[in-house]
């Protein structure tokens, strides 16, 4: 018997709320490609790094001495975690058509992930994640 793809069809109405809804509605089809082992639906985001001297307190403002950019949410996280362990593996999510999903993409696709399943969506930015790390590593 030959091997059967999963097919995934979804909807991800915007990839920068929190909380982001999405409908999975899964189907079977026939074809020649070997079905994924590990299928993850999940978020990417540019996490967003600001060195700050001290975490602010509420209410207070602090001015960040510098910032760094990585791949990141908890979807991307573990795509790269599977891909690194050798499993053969389908990546869905949505992104924004930016210049922070292009970026992200190649990331994952340097990473090994596999990036057919990503959706990028029209007139949408990306989710970013700030993080305030201060001079301790907090």
């Amino acid at each position: 018997m030959g091997a059967r793809r999963s097919a995934l069809a979804w909807h991800c109405p915007d990839p920068v709320a929190s909380g982001v809804q999405q409908e999975l509605v899964r189907s079977r089809s026939g074809g020649d490609q070997r079905m994924a082992d590990l299928t993850i639906l999940g978020s990417v985001n540019l996490d967003v790094v600001l060195r700050v001297a001290s975490l602010p307190r509420p209410g207070e403002t602090v001015s960040a001495t510098g910032s760094d950019h990585y791949l990141g949410g908890k979807g991307a996280n573990q795509a790269v975690a599977a891909a690194r362990s050798g499993v053969n593996l389908e990546f869905h999510a949505c992104l924004g058509d930016d210049e922070d999903g292009a970026w992200l993409i190649s990331e994952l696709e340097a990473l090994s992930v596999p990036s057919g399943d990503i959706e990028k969506l029209p007139s949408m930015r990306s989710g970013r994640a700030y993080i305030c790390v201060d001079a301790a590593g907090e």
